[in-house]
């Protein structure tokens, strides 16, 4: 332990035992722990403060540096496809506004779902899907 042997321990302990004598040596061993105690809790607060400026300061520099980005007009918005695709699909994520609801005068007007009109999506019988050649048409025998 930092480079001290056991009998440069016992040569301290002697002299400690000497200066401060058996009745206080406890109280001074009290206060030892508590400066020991009070300093870890000071470096503690000063690392915690130290981390704080630091990330304050790179959260500075990097609206600094979107706000000069915006300014010059460089910035790329590499969510444009996305965004694009969720408009086009109708895709709400949670947080932004819902497209609005477009009021149709007749009800002619209106789409039909695949259950009025007939047929259920994926069905044989469903619009664009071709029909499947089982081999078992007219005038074949197996």
């Amino acid at each position: 332990m930092f480079g001290i042997g056991g009998s440069e321990i016992l040569i301290i302990a002697i002299i400690v035992l000497l200066l401060f004598g058996p009745d206080k040596l406890p109280q001074a061993a009290r206060t030892m722990g508590r400066f020991m105690r009070e300093f870890k809790r000071y470096q503690s607060m000063m690392e915690s403060t130290f981390k704080a400026e630091m990330y304050l300061s790179e959260q500075k520099a990097q609206t600094e540096k979107a706000e000069k980005t915006a300014k010059t007009g460089d910035e790329k918005d590499t969510f444009k496809k996305a965004r694009e695709y969720r408009e086009q699909a109708g895709i709400v994520v949670p947080g932004e506004t819902p497209p609005a609801v477009v009021e149709l005068e007749d009800d002619e007007d209106a789409p039909i779902a695949p259950e009025d009109a007939g047929w259920v999506p994926g069905s044989a019988d469903a619009p664009g899907v071709q029909p499947v050649d089982d081999g078992e048409g007219e005038g074949e025998q197996l």
